[in-house]
Formats: structure tokens, sequence, C-alpha cells
């Protein structure tokens, strides 16, 4: 369910009817800011490819380019902003650094000045290593006047509005609960449920037999002075967030592999299953030891060494289904 901001309010679309010419001059950007409205404003960079190819487990409130420019514009602590980078930057830039300054004023979660520099880097916006513009768009979290968020809470209103009325309910098998997963037949465990937010296909995909995004316990995501428990559904940037100072060779090895506009849609599953080897610095550099941890019907959890060279499949627990990676420090 995607819906597009108009001048009049919201317009729900298919992913086909998102392919007309005049709706697509709205999306023709690298980087499309958008926000779902479960547990909050949770906000999302992705590209157009990934917007017309994918299913998403909520509804999706795209931000198109006029509503980004009223907004920037009537809200002074933007617009002082990007008057200023007007004259440093080509004009290309400007759509891309308007997705970026909403993303990171409106996410749940604050990022510090160093992880929006890397952003901005990747998004072609800034070249040099000099933290004034990450440091200007993270005071504008702070900044934003009362009439900006009212107008995204409008927007967000109308949006859960919509959505509740809407008998098009997302992508198939996504169960909320473990007994929910384990109740459902004929699921074999030993194949990896899928633990994205988005899918490409109808079907969670080749080797996967349903969503396990929405179990609350693969989206945990703790931090003491011995562990870090990282549930499998969270996403590329909240592991970036979780890692950047701690470990900042993983950071770096990351962020190379995963483009800006999919850390919001691919999970930490995703990367244990298909870059299993990206987490091999963990252990070799910073001696950090990798547990999967998986539960089974009777709530039994089991901790299975994950080695980096094996891949996922060899962590895997007959009849279990896994839920988080257990970071021992």
């Amino acid at each position: 369910m995607i819906y597009l901001t108009t001048p009049i309010g919201l317009t729900k679309y298919s992913r086909d009817s998102l392919t007309d010419p005049v709706v697509e001059s709205f999306l023709n950007r690298d980087l499309i800011f958008c926000l779902q409205t479960e547990d909050g404003a949770d906000c999302i960079l992705t590209d157009k490819k990934n917007l017309l190819n994918g299913h998403w487990h909520s509804p999706l409130l795209v931000v198109d380019v006029s509503t980004l420019e009223s907004l920037a514009t009537s809200d002074d602590s933007i617009a002082r902003l990007l008057e200023i980078q007007s004259e440093n930057q080509p004009d290309n830039t400007r759509n891309k650094l308007l997705s970026l300054i909403f993303y990171f004023s409106f996410n749940n979660v604050p990022s510090s000045s160093t992880l929006i520099q890397r952003w901005l880097i990747d998004a072609g916006i800034e070249a040099s290593e000099d933290l004034s513009l990450a440091e200007a768009v993270s005071e504008i979290r702070t900044g934003l006047s009362e009439s900006t968020h009212e107008k995204v809470e409008y927007y967000l209103k109308h949006l859960a509005e919509q959505a509740s009325a809407d008998s098009d309910k997302g992508r198939g098998i996504e169960p909320g609960y473990l007994d929910e997963a384990f109740s459902l037949p004929g699921v074999n465990y030993g194949l990896m449920p899928c633990f994205d937010r988005y899918s490409g296909n109808d079907s969670p995909g080749e080797g996967y037999c349903f969503y396990a995004d929405q179990i609350a316990e693969t989206s945990m995501l703790i931090e003491d002075h011995a562990f870090i428990v990282a549930g499998l559904s969270i996403s590329v940037t909240q592991l970036a967030r979780m890692t950047e100072s701690a470990y900042p060779l993983f950071f770096n090895n990351l962020l190379k592999t995963i483009i800006i506009s999919e850390r919001d849609i691919l999970s930490l599953g995703r990367l244990l299953h298909e870059y299993p080897d990206l987490f091999s610095v963990l252990s070799d550099q910073y001696k950090v030891r990798l547990h999967l941890i998986s539960v089974n019907r009777e709530h039994t959890y089991y901790a299975a060494e994950f080695i980096p060279g094996k891949g996922f499949s060899a962590s895997l627990i007959p009849d279990a289904l896994p839920v988080f990676l257990r970071l021992t420090k």
C-alpha cells in the first residue's frame, strides 16, 4: 500500500500505476523519503526501483518533491541551510539533500554527525570529511518549526485513516508473534524466514517460507557492558548506528557493501544469510563471539556459534526459528 502526497491530501497507488509518466515524475530521484506509521513515524530512504518493485508490510507514505520543497521553504531552519548550500552544490543534489534532511529530522532515533556525514558522502552530496554540513543537518532535528511537525502529522494521520479502511493488507504470511509462526501449516524451519520489511517478489523469495519481521523477538536491539542482542529484522541502518563507534572497520565494510537506498530495507537476517563474510572482521579484528539464537515451539532457546566462513545455514537449529544474533564483547 503506497500513498503519495498531493496538494489536496493523499492518493493511493498500486505499483503498476506508479509507472505512469506523470506519477513517475514525482519519483524521479535517487533518494525517495518515505514514512511508515508503525510505532510512530518510521523513516525510510529508498529509490524508485525498490519502491516500484517492493511489497511493504505496512502502509507507506511517499513524500513527493513538491511537498518536500513546500515544507522546506516554509521552515526557516531548513530554508537557511538550503540557501547556504545552493552556493556550493549543483542543482541535482538539492532533492537528495532535502530527502536526507527530512529523513534525519523525523527519524525515531537521532543519528551522530559522523553517521550523517557518511550518508551525505554516499549520496554524492559531500565529498570532504568536514562535518559542518552534517552538524547543520543534525541541528535541524531540534530546530524544526511547530508548523512543519503539524503538516507531517497531518499526512500521517490521513495515512492511518485511509490505510485502516483499505482491504489490501500486505504481503502474505506474516505472523505477529512466535506461537502464531509455529502454528503455520507446513512451515519448514530449515528454511530461513524473510526478516526484511520489504520484498521484491509476491512471495518472501526463493528459499523463504514466511515473513518474520513482525515478531517482537526479531526486532530487539539491546546492549550492555558484555553483550549486544540484535534481532534479525533490524535494518542495516540500525546495525550501523550500533556498531559505528565500537567496530569502525565493520561499520565501513557494511556501508561499502549495502548502498544507501537499501539500508532501511535489508535486514540483519539477510546480511547473515547472503553476506556472512562481512561479519568475519568482528571475530578476527575485535575478538567478538557471534551466536545465532533460535527458539522452538516450546520456547526453548538455543545458541549456535555463527562462523562467517561457514555461513548462516550451518548455525540453524532443526525445528527452531532464528530470532536474534548475540555478540559477546
